[in-house]
């Protein structure tokens, strides 16, 4: 899973290459709200963003995110670093650093939900 590649060779990027974490895919397959939350790291992370847009699969609601992402993406995000990768697989807090305020804020993704990861937890 791309959260696991993010969140456990992030501190490679830039050192050595440009980390590739995995492609953001929006399809009917998976749900939005999992995409959205990928879409989103992924763009806060400054890492490359690829985006696949299956065939009918792209709602007009995704337009803004997407731009979205791009923008900060294009910006070199702001460095999100995974907090709870000793305790998960899927690290799903993570903080950035928030130019407003000079610190730090904490982002936090839903992976797994109650029942595991997703797609796993089908």
């Amino acid at each position: 899973m791309g959260v696991n590649t993010l969140a456990f060779r992030c501190v490679q990027h830039q050192a050595f290459f440009i980390q590739d974490p995995d492609i953001v895919a929006i399809t009917a397959q998976i749900p939005w709200e999992a995409t959205r939350q990928w879409l989103d790291l992924v763009a806060h992370s400054g890492t490359a963003l690829f985006v696949s847009l299956g065939e009918g699969s792209r709602m007009p609601e995704h337009t803004k995110e997407i731009e979205r992402a791009f923008q900060l993406a294009s910006r070199g995000g702001d460095g999100a670093r995974p907090l709870s990768h000793l305790e998960d697989s899927a690290p799903e807090r993570w903080a950035i650093d928030d130019a407003g305020s000079k610190g730090q804020r904490e982002l936090h993704y839903d992976w797994c939900g109650g029942r595991g990861a997703f797609p796993f937890a089908v």
